[in-house]
C-alpha cells in the first residue's frame, strides 16, 4: 500500500467514517477473583462465594452485554489439580431465582486449568443492579474420591464479559 493510501485510510479510521474494521465496537472486561478452599479430604459440601463487581465500562452504554468467557485455574498448591473438583458454576440472580450462565465438570485427574461452557448466551443486562453491577455466585462442588489433601486450594476464577456499543 502506497503512504498516501495508508494514510487515508488511518484518517478515515480515526473519524470513524471508514469501514475498513478498525474501530472496535465491541469492549471487556474481566471479572476475576481468586477463592480459598479447603480440602482436608473425604466428601466435602459445595462450596460458594458471592462477588458484585464493578466495571470498567459502563454497562449502560452498551446495546448489549453478554459473558464471552470463563475459565477456572489452580493457583496453589502446585501438586493441586481441578480433579478436586465435581464441578464449577457460575451463576447470578435475577429476581430472586438463581440463573446459570457458565459451568464446567468432568475434570482430568491433570488439568489445573479448564474453561467453562457458556450456558446463558443472551444479553446479560437484566442481571445488572440499578448502579451498574454483577452479583456473580461461583459454586465449585468437590469430589469425595480426590486422592490428595490439602490445607488450601488457591483457585482462580476469571468471566470475559464484552460490551457491544
Amino acid at each position: 500500500m502506497r503512504p498516501q493510501a495508508l494514510l487515508l485510510a488511518l484518517l478515515l479510521c480515526l473519524v470513524g467514517m471508514g469501514s475498513i474494521g478498525c474501530i472496535s465496537d465491541t469492549l471487556h472486561d474481566d471479572l476475576t477473583t481468586e477463592i480459598s478452599i479447603n480440602n482436608p479430604g473425604g466428601a466435602q459440601p459445595p462450596f460458594e462465594i458471592h462477588k458484585r463487581f464493578k466495571f470498567t465500562h459502563n454497562p449502560a452504554e452498551a446495546v448489549s452485554v453478554n459473558l464471552e468467557s470463563a475459565y477456572i485455574h489452580i493457583i496453589l498448591p502446585s501438586d493441586a489439580r481441578l480433579s478436586f473438583a465435581n464441578r464449577a458454576q457460575f451463576f447470578t440472580e435475577y429476581k430472586g431465582e438463581r440463573v446459570l450462565i457458565a459451568e464446567a465438570s468432568g475434570f482430568t485427574a491433570d488439568s489445573t486449568y479448564a474453561d467453562l461452557n457458556i450456558v446463558y448466551k443472551d444479553d446479560l443486562h437484566p442481571f445488572l443492579t440499578e448502579d451498574g453491577l454483577m452479583d456473580l455466585i461461583i459454586r465449585v462442588e468437590p469430589n469425595g474420591w480426590y486422592p490428595a489433601r490439602h490445607d488450601l486450594i488457591l483457585i482462580s476464577t476469571t468471566a470475559t464479559i464484552s460490551f457491544d456499543l
